[in-house]
């Protein structure tokens, strides 16, 4: 499958991860050569893959000019049916709270963006997800600190017992696409 750079700048600025940085660089990229680079193929076990995903990025983005080596986060909710409107809508805000109240060890944010929104798909592919999240952490190691030791984000995590019925959640990093060999 070929994508051309029109179609991939398209693509981050849908996403919302542009910054200007990539956007240049994105729309430096002439065809599918560049893009053929940001593969990665890993046989390693899950520790391993995610220290050399973690170098892949920053070879890959290194080699073809995209310095976006982030970590985009992406978690989506389904409310059981008995929650009310009051708490959904707390439940939000305190999601929203999360990039500023979520703080590192040396006391500073360190979720770069985190944005979202309701489902609003007219083709009515949300199986049951009302809610969508987009958080984009600087690196692996801040988004592992905050799935498995930010107390704010575990904290808020264990609230939402009774509240949400249905959650996912899916991390990549920007352009990385494991054992794909083109795209």
């Amino acid at each position: 499958m070929k994508f051309t750079s029109a179609l991939v700048q398209g693509l981050v600025a849908f996403a919302g991860i542009a910054s200007t940085a990539t956007a240049a660089a994105v729309s430096a990229v002439p065809d599918t050569a560049a893009l053929t680079r940001y593969t990665l193929t890993t046989k390693a076990t899950t520790t391993a893959a995610a220290t050399t995903t973690s170098t892949s990025a920053a070879a890959t983005a290194s080699a073809t000019g995209f310095a976006d080596t982030s970590v985009t986060h992406i978690v989506a909710f389904t409310f059981d049916v008995s929650t009310n409107q009051t708490t959904v809508d707390s439940v939000v805000a305190r999601m929203l709270g999360l990039k500023t109240n979520c703080k590192n060890a040396a006391g500073q944010p360190y979720i770069q963006m985190l944005i979202g929104g309701t489902d609003n798909n007219p083709n009515k592919r949300n199986e049951a997800i009302t809610h969508a999240f987009i958080s984009q952490f600087a690196t692996i190691a801040d988004r592992n600190y905050y799935l498995h030791s930010d107390p704010v984000h575990l904290a808020f995590e264990a609230s939402l017992a009774g509240v949400v019925s249905r959650a996912f959640a899916l991390d990549f990093l920007p352009f990385v696409f494991m054992g794909l060999d083109t795209f």
